[in-house]
This record gives structure tokens, sequence and C-alpha cells, in this order.
């Protein structure tokens, strides 16, 4: 039996926030958490949301190998495991925050762009009863990320927040960046994603 938490929706709740550069890979499906009696404080949840996604997306390029090794060795719970688009791989685990408040999910997705020319992979956490402000201050806080490049706050709600990525040198690669979706509409989700480009 699926977590509770967790119900399936023929629409990619996440594909706003990674339209830019994921338009290179079909995607189809998405996870949404269900609110559950008891909760941790957003405070808290925005706080545990930023720390799996610096340790599990930016301590260096994230491949999808790399993020499945980290998540098989925390002994997270794989919730699901699936080829997708055009030979793209996409893997989510639930990671506990406390007992009876809905758990993180962490992803990784991995797939050709449409030309062939790079791969592109896509190492997430999503989220909820989160605070949208929260995130960002919590993302802001990592040496990586710091200031955002660019804020917009959606004509029918919903704020999207962007990060220039440094991976091992002061220059921030227009390769890499950090997207924070939160408020979308029709979403209960708040989502982080480190989107990578690389040449094939």
């Amino acid at each position: 039996m699926r977590p509770r938490y967790f119900a399936k929706e023929n629409h990619d709740m996440r594909a706003s926030a990674r339209r830019a550069v994921l338009s290179a890979i079909v995607l189809t499906g998405a996870a949404v958490i269900l609110p559950t009696a008891s909760a941790a404080p957003s405070s808290g949840r925005s706080r545990f949301a930023g720390a799996l996604f610096g340790k599990s997306c930016l301590q260096a390029p994230p491949t999808f190998a790399s993020v499945d090794r980290a998540a098989s060795s925390a002994g997270y719970q794989v919730f699901q495991n699936r080829m997708i688009g055009a030979g793209a791989h996409q893997k989510e685990w639930l990671v506990p925050i406390m007992p009876k408040a809905a758990p993180l999910l962490l992803s990784v997705i991995s797939g050709p762009s449409r030309n062939g020319a790079s791969n592109i992979t896509v190492c997430g956490v999503s989220v909820l009863g989160a605070s949208g402000p929260g995130l960002q201050q919590a993302l802001s806080a990592n040496p990586r990320l710091g200031r955002p490049r660019k804020i917009i706050a959606g004509p029918h709600g919903g704020t999207q927040i962007y990060w220039p990525v440094a991976f091992g040198g002061a220059t921030k690669s227009p390769d890499a960046q950090v997207v924070l979706a939160y408020g979308l509409p029709g979403t209960q989700l708040d989502q982080i994603d480190l989107i990578l480009q690389t040449p094939q």
C-alpha cells in the first residue's frame, strides 16, 4: 500500500518551476503530499527541507547515481522508480521528519535533452506546510547560493525564486540553477529543484 500522504495525479505540478530548462524532457505525473492531522511547524519544515536539499543536491554536482546511493545509504523508503518521457529516469524517496507528520519527498530525474547534446539532471525536495519565505531564507543561508538572482510573483498567485549555483569555483555556471516555487495555484506543495545541464 502506498503511504497515505501521497496520491497520483495526471499532470506535473512542478512543471512551472522547471519549465525554462525541463522543457527539454517530457515529464508526466507528479506526487502530491496530502494534509495530515499533525504536522511539524512550518518553520521547522522549512529548515528540514533546506537542510535535506543542501545535503542531497548541493554538496557536489548531483547525478542520478550519486543521489540514489546517498538515499539508499540513509535508508529512505522508495516511493517511486520509473522511466518517463524520452529516456528519462525518475526516482523518489520518502524522508521522515517526525511521527504523524507528512514526510518530505526527495527526488532525482535524469535524462537527455531533446537534441541529445546534453543531459539534464533535476535534484529536488517537495514539502507540505512549509513557509515560502522560510524556505527562501534557508536556501539563501547556504554558501553555494546566497542572494537570489531573480524573484517572480505569478499573476495568479505563487512565487518562483532563482539562484545560480557555483560548483568548484568562483564563477557561477549558467548551466546550473536552483528554483524555489511556493504558493502556486492548484498545488499544496512547495518545491525546491536544482536543475543541472551537462554536455553528453
